[in-house]
């Protein structure tokens, strides 16, 4: 029997102690596998997932899922089948939950009410509230590329489809984000005053003219036109320009005349959320020439006349409509060219005599011509001059704007129009144009990402436009889905060489325990990496792709300093929902173990749930505890370890398996198995202990704490490790083990 006074216990080592943090891992390093931390401290086996809607199809009360999205129907128990997933997001809007999935071809939206999607944007078949043909594809492994991006803002989401144009939808609408495209010029229409004296003063016969024997240049309803300059001289005429009549006779004093002028006008379109389009080219050039304030040119006796007779009228008209969504548009003309000095545009109103409820020119999206009567001292303010939309990959909100990159070029939105860029509002975070990969908001600014190097963007000092500042050259971000901001502040994301988080502006690594596994990611689907923080938890979860798997296979969960991992499903999209529900809803695959465990179900799915209804793999998915080689201290002192103590929450009536491996070696030298239970005291099981109200004997109990020793035999061995694992559920709390050096003399036996 060995001596007892050479027996070393380790005393308990807890993969998660109280405080919630973890043991550093060293050498290979430990691994928790479908497990997640509680607020106990202990580690609780991976619970669900569940479908986010179930299947209705066998339940009267309940209608079924939409067939275009589902695909298929099935009894209760089978989780509806979806297309590929390229991106789920939700959000509170105006105290409504939105919930949208960019499935195959089209965004939906579950309509809580309906039980069941509705389509927001994509092809007709859909039925969706914008038709719009998505760049999404179905089949069941796709290229890899970024997630379809999402943003929150305060009156709507942003939705940034992959390979596609940004959308925007409130919950009621949905229409594209800006104009990409710029109105044409108007069309003019109006007096062509050099054809004067052959009595064409207006072409297309749109407005009379004094010449042609009318008192006045307008209708004679509406009586004098407004818009030309004019020169003077007086009731009594004054001085003299000469005019002849009709005979060829003398001069006759005048009372005054149109000065030489031009216009031009260009428009804009303004949409129902505030977005403004480009502003058109300028129009073609309408011209006045000079006219004299006569009237009645028809016999030898000309009349005076007052000046206010020989202005003019202009029409515009080829005002087509813009996009769907489009709620009017504003026109705006120049000054006189020849005689104000000024080429700038200026806006028309909607009234001669004002409307301060005018949001533009033209209320609405049909009118096609405008009959511009409006002096130059009745124009309004000058026009703003935005850009083009460009076809964005990524956007964030900050500084109350919306930042949007393409490419190199970092673009940014007009205050609380987000679909609307002006002129000049860009900039190049990275000297050499790199393509921008992420973006992520914090308290100092905007952190912007590209694959080798990481910026931070800051409001200039004069309070316009924006400047950027290296954080770290030579550390970017390999998947933009993969950044998020933890509960503490601290900035995380996926590098290629790792994960790093931004504290108080300084990029340090955080996954150098997880070295091993960071090398075996699939270096081209990186991109697609995908993650969430979970409210419950305060945990942050990354789905990766592993060994060149087409999917995120692998889910890695980092919090308090230590690494876990997960299984459970494969996430091409994930998210964390924004009401008091705070589930963690992925869209992804999940293994069918009921009846074979390579094949999956697609589907939109809530994590760490359950119901009766349905369950998943827990029965056969497996959970695995890894410790960190033991003993490496004293590793050039050979060891004998005997036992090894679990402590556990007593749960099922099923059994745990140990490994034991030794000398840096990953081969299994021993196995043994424990029970989930305590066998002194057994408890009742949930599934098994039919309930019995006259029973006094059945009382629901809390799951308490027991342990349980494993007989072991390791003889001189420089360093141990156990791997224990098991399927189902189970709670984990801690574990020690007992050893011998191996110079203690007399002989050793197990006992």
């Amino acid at each position: 029997m060995a001596d007892e006074r050479v027996l070393r216990r380790s005393g308990l080592q807890s993969i998660r102690v109280e405080s919630g943090k973890f043991f550093p891992a060293k050498g290979v390093g430990a691994l928790v596998e479908n497990f997640y931390p509680t607020r106990e401290g202990t580690l609780r086996t991976v619970w669900g997932p569940i479908p986010y809607v179930p299947d209705y199809t066998t339940n009267p009360v309940a209608p079924p899922l939409t067939t275009d999205i589902k695909g298929v129907t099935g009894s209760i128990g089978v989780p509806p089948k979806y297309a590929r997933i390229h991106g789920i997001h939700h959000a509170v809007i105006e105290g409504r939950d939105i919930l949208l999935a960019h499935v195959g071809a089209a965004i939906w939206e579950y309509q809580g009410w309906n039980r069941s999607w509705k389509g927001i944007i994509g092809p007709s078949g859909y039925t969706p509230l914008l038709e719009v043909s998505l760049p999404g594809s179905s089949s069941s492994r796709d290229a890899p590329d970024w997630p379809t991006q999402f943003e929150t803002l305060p009156n709507g989401i942003v939705i940034v489809p992959r390979r596609g144009r940004a959308y925007f939808y409130d919950g009621h609408v949905a229409l594209p984000l800006g104009y990409a495209t710029r109105p044409g010029a108007p069309q003019p229409h109006g007096p062509n005053t050099k054809d004067v004296e052959i009595g064409k003063q207006n072409v297309d016969a749109y407005a009379h003219d004094s010449r042609l024997g009318h008192e006045s240049a307008m209708h004679e309803v509406f009586r004098f036109c407004r818009i030309g300059t004019t020169t003077s001289l007086g009731a009594t005429g004054g001085a003299t320009h000469a005019q002849p009549d009709a005979a060829g006779a003398s001069n006759v004093g005048i009372a005054g005349w149109l000065e030489p002028g031009s216009f031009r006008c260009k428009r804009q379109w303004i949409d129902y959320f505030g977005n403004l389009s480009p502003l058109s080219e300028a129009s073609d050039e309408i011209r006045f020439s000079r006219q004299i304030a006569v009237v009645n040119p028809t016999g030898v006796a000309n009349r005076l006349g007052p000046v206010d007779v020989v202005r003019k009228q202009i029409a515009w008209s080829g005002l087509t409509a813009g996009r769907d969504g489009t709620l009017g548009q504003t026109l705006f003309r120049t000054t006189d060219l020849k005689n104000s000095g000024d080429a700038g545009y200026y806006e028309l109103p909607q009234d001669a005599a004002g409307n301060a409820q005018a949001f533009a020119t033209l209320p609405d999206n049909i009118t096609t011509i405008y009959p511009d009567n409006i002096p130059d001292v009745w124009l309004g303010a000058a026009p703003l001059a935005p850009i083009a939309m460009p076809q964005f990959r990524l956007c964030r909100q900050a500084f109350s704007r919306l930042f949007m990159a393409q490419g190199g070029a970092l673009y940014w939105s007009m205050v609380g129009r987000w679909g609307t860029i002006l002129e000049d509002s860009i900039m190049y975070p990275d000297p050499s144009s790199a393509k921008i990969t992420g973006l992520a908001k914090m308290a100092g600014g905007l952190v912007v990402f590209t694959e080798r190097s990481t910026y931070l963007v800051t409001p200039n000092d004069s309070g316009e436009g924006f400047r950027s500042m290296v954080l770290n050259p030579q550390i970017g971000c390999a998947a933009p889905n993969s950044i998020q901001t933890m509960p503490d502040g601290v900035t995380i994301w996926l590098a290629r060489e790792g994960f790093y988080v931004l504290v108080d502006g300084k990029v340090l690594p955080i996954s150098a325990d997880e070295d091993r596994t960071v090398r075996r990611f699939t270096p081209g689907r990186m991109q697609q990496a995908v993650s969430a923080i979970d409210q419950r938890t305060r945990e942050y979860r990354c789905w990766v792709s592993m060994d060149g798997d087409t999917e995120n296979t692998l889910c890695l969960c980092f919090r308090d300093g230590g690494w876990t991992r997960r299984t459970d499903v494969q996430a091409s999209a994930v998210c964390t929902t924004q009401d008091h529900r705070a589930y963690m809803i992925a869209g992804g695959e999940v293994t069918k173990w009921d009846t074979d465990p390579t094949a999956f179900f697609r589907g939109v799915w809530v994590l760490d749930h359950e119901s009766q209804y349905y369950q998943a793999d827990n029965a056969a998915r497996e959970a695995i505890l890894e410790t960190a080689w033991l003993n490496v201290g004293t590793s050039d002192i050979r060891k004998t370890t005997y036992k090894l103590f679990l402590w556990l929450i007593e749960t099922s009536d099923a059994q745990l398996t140990i490994e034991v491996l030794r000398d840096w070696r990953n081969d299994v030298v021993e196995t043994c198995t424990v029970e989930r239970h305590t066998t002194e005291d057994v408890p009742m099981f949930f599934n098994e202990i039919a309930y019995d109200s006259t029973d006094a004997n059945r009382v629901w109990r809390r799951r308490r704490p027991y342990y349980t020793k494993a007989e072991i035999f390791v003889p001189s061995a420089e360093v141990v490790k156990f791997r224990i694992r098991g399927t189902g559920f189970w709670e984990f709390i801690g574990l020690k083990w007992v050893d011998s050096p191996r110079m203690a003399g007399g002989h050793r036996i197990q006992r």
